[in-house]
């Protein structure tokens, strides 16, 4: 497993916990920043898995991140779609 895959696995796996904290102790103080943070950190492990794709690199861990953030925002969007609405309006304001 190269560098950028071990990245790419570190930010999903970062990104799923700050999620999971989100959702299971929703603090108001926290639930908006911790989704916003959550779902950027996933995101970027996933350019990061993207990246790694392109530069072939070995292993399978650069899937992860990928399917992570593919699960995770359909999750998002089965069970509590206002979640997404809210941080979007909390992003406009």
């Amino acid at each position: 497993m190269k560098r950028i895959s071990l990245f790419a696995a570190l930010f999903a796996a970062t990104g799923i916990v700050l999620m999971g904290i989100a959702f299971a102790y929703p603090y108001p103080s926290f639930l908006e920043p911790g989704m916003l943070f959550g779902f950027a950190s996933l995101a970027l492990g996933a350019c990061l898995s993207f990246w790694a794709f392109i530069k072939k690199e070995q292993g399978t861990m650069k899937l992860f991140p990928v399917l992570a953030l593919a699960v995770v925002a359909f999750a998002i969007t089965w069970f509590d779609p206002f979640s997404i609405l809210r941080m979007l309006t909390w992003l406009k304001n």
